[in-house]
């Protein structure tokens, strides 16, 4: 527990000083120029996603932790979640233009149903919160100019590595898990199903014990553990979400 509670403390100190004193970040270079972040694709995709009410405090947390020195990086499934939330993006884009109610009918449609921008594919919020505003863009031109993707799917993995890296220097992790760790995927990605049924029970779909998700969440917590016993040091490999149940898990700990 006082660990967690020091690894939150100096998370706070960090955070605090680039974001809400930015003039602090020179001084805080030195300290941080060393450090790897891995950011989890619920952050990454709003900072694509253009428009949603979320999207220029997660584009700005990716583009000042690049500013600073930080490596940024990306485990390979998460990389997948992203470039797959794209790809159903287009789907959804290309079903919508076919539809006998019109496009933007069916785009509200879909952010009621799912109970606003936030709640749904975030490339539908982001569109239709453009929409709202009254900047008329098409879907494809939306992808264009904030993804730099074209409106095809499947999503070119080659492009959108290279996006994300000419964006915020994020690059995809290609760190290789030793046996040992890897035997315990399948274990931790049940606890992991187990837990998002404990803690967020009404947020998702359940997850079964071979849930894609689970599995890469594992694999992403492993990865990072194992980067920081590569590095001989716990404080300077650090992980950012926006999932609650992360907080509510490290709260569980404390």
């Amino acid at each position: 527990g006082r660990d967690i509670l020091c690894k939150h403390l100096t998370a706070w100190m960090i955070t605090a000083t680039y974001i809400l004193e930015p003039s602090a970040g020179l001084a805080l270079k030195g300290f941080v120029n060393q450090h790897e972040v891995y950011f989890d694709s619920n952050i990454i995709l709003r900072a694509l996603a253009n428009g949603l009410p979320t999207h220029d405090e997660s584009r700005y947390l990716l583009e000042r932790t690049d500013k600073l020195g930080m490596r940024i990086r990306i485990t390979p499934g998460l990389f997948r979640e992203v470039r797959d939330h794209i790809s159903r993006a287009i789907e959804l884009f290309q079903a919508f233009d076919k539809s006998p109610q019109g496009f933007l009918a069916e785009l509200k449609n879909d952010i009621l149903k799912h109970g606003g921008p936030e709640h749904t594919n975030l490339l539908l919020g982001g569109l239709f919160a453009n929409r709202e505003r009254g900047f008329s863009i098409s879907w494809e031109r939306y992808l264009q100019t904030h993804l730099g993707i074209g409106a095809t799917t499947p999503v070119d993995d080659t492009q959108l590595r290279w996006r994300l890296k000419d964006l915020f220097g994020m690059v995809v992790d290609n760190t290789t898990l030793p046996p040992a760790m890897t035997k315990q995927v399948p274990r931790l990605a049940r606890a992991i199903s187990d837990m998002h049924a404990r803690f967020q029970p009404d947020s998702e779909a359940p997850r079964g014990p071979h849930d894609v998700r689970s599995m890469n969440e594992a694999i992403q917590f492993l990865t990072i553990h194992r980067r920081r016993e590569l590095a001989n040091r716990y404080d300077t490999v650090w992980f950012v979400s926006r999932d609650g149940f992360v907080n509510r898990l490290q709260f569980a700990e404390l």
